[in-house]
């Protein structure tokens, strides 16, 4: 009896360690492709697009089949060799846009439940050019079998991701917090003594405004509102003396690169190690 408990318990771990973890099946089922772009361009064909284009090429005379039915506006114009036996093309191609700027990516290229998934992303950026453009992309994938998804393309509007902070702002209050979330000192606007309560605008990528006696320019150079994140470059400003506290302002806004709106408030955060003040408080005003 007590061999026949033995053999039980050895056939049950055996079974248990042929088992994958759910994290390991995931791995089986969702992965990352090997992506390599070979052709970007922003005005390669036109004229007879009317609709976003989905393109596969799986072999030479597919590839000269495609190109034969386009308009090709580069002269002259072709793809790299591609080693069609092993490899394939993915690829995107847009219409008319109105700007010759906009551009197309391809971040990832996914395995999802047995499909391959094209993520794809159109960046328009804040200032254009007055050209007509024709973005498209193409990429070199292994060979495959599997079904093809592209997805829709994502649109980045770098203008209307500057809209979201635009506008005039004060100063509320700002706060020294750890790591921790502890808050080790803190500043509102009644406790400054030296002057006026800073202010700025936003308009776009510029920031124009006064500290607490000095006026001051900046540029924002970087904005994600998807990830929360900001990058403020200091430019101008005048060198009155205004006490500490105008320079602390000035410094939290050079060096945070985490930004949050919650209802009529701008909050920008930085590395609480590098700042006097790490977490700033501005109000929305007129």
């Amino acid at each position: 009896m007590r061999v026949y408990s033995l053999l039980m318990l050895f056939f049950i771990i055996q079974l248990s360690s042929c088992k994958l973890p759910e994290e390991e099946i995931e791995k089986e089922i969702n992965y990352d492709l090997d992506y390599k772009e070979v052709f970007n361009s922003r005005h390669a064909f036109g004229y007879d697009i009317q609709e976003r284009m989905e393109v596969i090429i799986t072999s030479k005379e597919e590839e000269e089949a495609f190109l034969n039915s386009m308009t090709i506006n580069v002269t002259p114009f072709e793809f790299p060799e591609i080693d069609y036996e092993n490899k394939m093309l993915i690829g995107i191609v847009y219409p008319q846009q109105g700007s010759g700027s906009n551009i197309l990516s391809i971040p990832q290229v996914k395995v999802e439940n047995g499909i391959i998934k094209v993520y794809s992303e159109m960046f328009i950026p804040m200032i254009g050019t007055d050209d007509i453009g024709y973005p498209v992309i193409f990429g070199e994938i292994n060979k495959t079998d599997l079904e093809i998804n592209f997805k829709e393309t994502k649109v980045i509007n770098e203008a209307q991701n500057f809209e979201q902070i635009s506008g005039k702002w004060s100063f509320v209050s700002a706060y020294k917090v750890n790591e921790n979330g502890d808050i080790l000192d803190e500043i509102d606007a009644l406790s400054i003594k030296d002057g006026g309560i800073p202010t700025f605008e936003i308009n776009y990528s510029e920031v124009n405004g006064t500290g607490v006696c000095n006026t001051f320019g900046a540029e924002i150079i970087e904005l994600n509102p998807e990830e929360g994140t900001i990058n403020i470059k200091m430019g101008f400003s005048t060198r009155m003396f205004c006490g500490e506290f105008e320079q602390d302002f000035y410094d939290g806004l050079d060096k945070s690169t985490i930004f949050e709106l919650n209802n009529n408030n701008l909050i920008l955060k930085g590395n609480y190690r590098d700042l006097k003040y790490n977490k700033w408080v501005f109000v929305k005003s007129e």
